[in-house]
C-alpha cells in the first residue's frame, strides 16, 4: 500500500481510488452531451455532472461547475451524503434552491430554469441542451445583442441579461412574431425557407419543452399562458433526400482519382462518409483498433474520446474487400492510433471541436467542387450512403446501417425518394415496335 494508504492495486496495473477519495471522482465526472441540428451537431453542456447509484436509483446530477477539480470535489461530498443519509440527505443538501421571487408575476426566466432544476422533472443533460434554445428565443424577441463569448463557461453579462427577463414580460404572440421574423428572412427563395424552417422548428421544440404539461403541473406558481402557450410549429417542409447533383459511383471514381498521395487524409474521411455512412465525429476519432481487417468491419463504439451520439450509434459495420484492402494499406503506414491523422489532439472542451478540422473543411471544398452544394457536403456522404442501402436491401437495413433510434428517422430525412420507374413513353421517340392496345369490338355490341 502507497504512503498515504488511499490507493490499492488491481491486475492490469491500473490504480483505483476509494470512492471516498477525491482522485477517484476526477475522471467520473463528465459534461453531458446534447444533440442538435436533426442529429448531425453534439455540444457539451457547459457544466460538469456526475452519475450516482443507491438501491436501484440511478441519477445524473449536476455540479454546477465548469472546474473538473471543484466538480470532483463536490462529486465526493454528495457521494458521502448518499451513503450516509440516503437520496433524501443527498436532494435536500445539494439540489437547487431557486431564490422565488417575492411576486409570482414577476419570476423570471433564470428563476424559472433555476425551478425545474430543484424539482428534477427534467435530466440535466436535456436541460442543458434546451435551455441555449430557449435563451436564444428571449434575447431576440427583448432584442439583446449577443456577444461573442456568450458561450464561453462564463459568458457573465449576456446570460445574466437573458435570464433577467420576467416571464410574464414574453407573451405567447411574442413568440409567434419572433417565428414569423425568423422565416420572413427566406423571402421568396424555398431553399432558404425550407433551411431556416428546420432551423426555427427545432428551436422552438426545445425551448418549448421546458415548459411541457408535466413539468407546470408540478409548478402552480408559474403564471399562465406561459410564453409558449400554444404556440405551433411553422408547417413541416420537405426534408427528404433527393440526391445531390452527382450518383456516387461516379463521386467515388473521381474520389479515388483524386484524393490520393498528398490528400490521402481527405479519401480516408471520404471513404468513412460514403461506405460507411460514419458522422463527422465519428470518423474524427476513429481508432484504428476499430478495425477488424481479417472480418472487413469497423467497430463503432465509445472510446476515452469520443461518447456515442445514442445507445443506437455502436455497431459492427461491413466494408467491402476493395475498401477493406485500401483501409489495410494504410494502416500499415500509420503515425498514431487515429485512422485520419492530424497533428491536433483530441481535446476535453465544452465547445464543438475536432481534431481534423482541417481535413474535413478541404473535402467539404472538393465535394463543393463536385457540384454538392447541400449545407453540410460532408453529411451527404451518408445520405448517400443510406440512400445505397434502401435501393438494394430496404429501408429497415438502411435504418439498421444508419444507426438511427427510429424508422421513421430514416423515412423522413435519409432516404433518396427519386422515383426510378417509368412509364415506358421513350419508345416512341426510339423508334421501337409499339404495342397497340385492343379496341372494343363493337360487333359484340347488342343492339336493342
Amino acid at each position: 500500500m502507497d504512503k498515504d494508504g488511499q490507493q490499492k492495486r488491481v491486475s492490469g496495473g491500473y490504480t483505483i481510488f476509494p470512492k471516498t477519495d477525491v482522485r477517484y471522482w476526477r475522471d467520473r465526472v463528465f459534461k453531458p452531451v446534447s444533440v442538435r441540428d436533426g442529429g448531425d451537431t453534439r455540444i457539451a453542456g457547459e457544466h460538469f455532472a456526475v452519475k450516482l447509484q443507491s438501491g436501484k436509483k440511478r441519477m445524473t446530477l449536476s455540479l454546477h461547475t465548469a472546474n473538473r477539480e471543484e466538480a470532483a470535489q463536490l462529486a465526493r461530498r454528495m457521494y458521502a451524503d448518499l451513503m450516509n443519509g440516503g437520496w433524501a440527505l443527498l436532494l435536500q443538501k445539494h439540489r437547487a434552491k431557486p431564490e422565488v421571487a417575492k411576486k409570482k408575476d414577476s419570476l423570471t426566466f433564470g428563476e424559472y430554469i433555476a425551478l425545474v432544476r430543484s424539482k428534477n422533472l427534467i435530466p440535466e443533460r436535456t436541460i442543458d441542451s434546451y435551455v441555449p434554445r430557449l435563451r436564444r428565443i428571449i434575447s431576440e424577441i427583448k432584442g439583446i445583442k449577443p456577444t461573442r463569448k456568450r458561450f464561453a463557461a462564463k459568458n457573465g453579462a449576456w446570460r445574466e441579461e437573458v435570464d433577467a427577463v420576467t416571464l410574464d414580460s414574453i407573451t405567447p404572440d411574442d413568440v409567434r412574431l419572433w417565428k414569423s421574423r425568423r422565416l420572413a428572412k427566406a423571402k421568396g427563395n424555398d431553399a432558404l425557407r425550407r433551411k431556416y424552417t428546420v432551423s426555427v422548428n427545432s428551436t422552438l421544440r426545445q425551448a418549448r419543452s421546458l415548459f411541457g404539461k408535466k413539468i407546470l403541473k408540478e409548478l402552480p406558481e408559474v403564471r399562465r399562458p406561459h410564453p409558449f402557450e400554444d404556440v405551433e410549429f411553422a408547417p413541416r417542409v420537405d426534408t427528404k433526400f433527393y440526391g445531390c447533383g452527382i450518383d456516387a459511383p461516379s463521386l467515388m471514381r473521381r474520389a479515388i482519382d483524386e484524393l490520393g498521395g498528398e490528400r490521402r487524409e481527405e479519401c480516408k474521411a471520404f471513404l468513412l462518409g460514403i461506405a460507411l455512412g460514419l458522422r463527422r465525429k465519428e470518423c474524427d476519432h476513429l481508432m484504428w483498433s476499430s478495425f477488424d481487417f481479417a472480418a472487413g468491419t469497423v467497430q463503432v463504439q465509445p472510446t476515452e474520446f469520443y461518447a456515442l451520439k445514442t445507445r443506437e450509434s455502436a455497431a459492427t459495420l461491413q466494408l467491402d474487400p476493395e475498401i477493406t484492402a485500401l483501409f489495410k494499406g494504410w494502416h500499415a503506414q500509420r503515425k498514431g492510433n487515429f485512422v485520419i491523422e492530424s497533428d491536433q489532439p483530441a481535446r476535453d472542451v465544452d465547445y464543438q471541436h475536432y481534431r481534423a478540422d482541417h481535413v474535413f473543411n478541404s473535402l467539404v471544398d472538393w465535394l463543393r467542387v463536385q457540384g454538392i452544394d447541400a449545407d453540410k457536403p460532408f453529411h451527404t456522404l451518408r445520405k448517400m450512403f443510406g440512400s445505397l442501402i434502401v435501393q438494394q436491401h430496404g429501408i429497415f437495413a438502411a435504418s439498421s446501417a444508419l444507426r438511427h433510434t427510429s424508422l421513421e428517422l430514416t423515412n423522413a430525412f435519409y432516404v433518396d425518394r427519386t422515383v426510378r420507374t417509368t412509364a415506358g413513353l421513350g419508345s416512341i421517340l426510339s423508334g421501337a415496335k409499339v404495342v397497340d392496345l385492343a379496341a372494343p369490338d363493337s360487333s359484340d355490341k347488342k343492339v336493342a
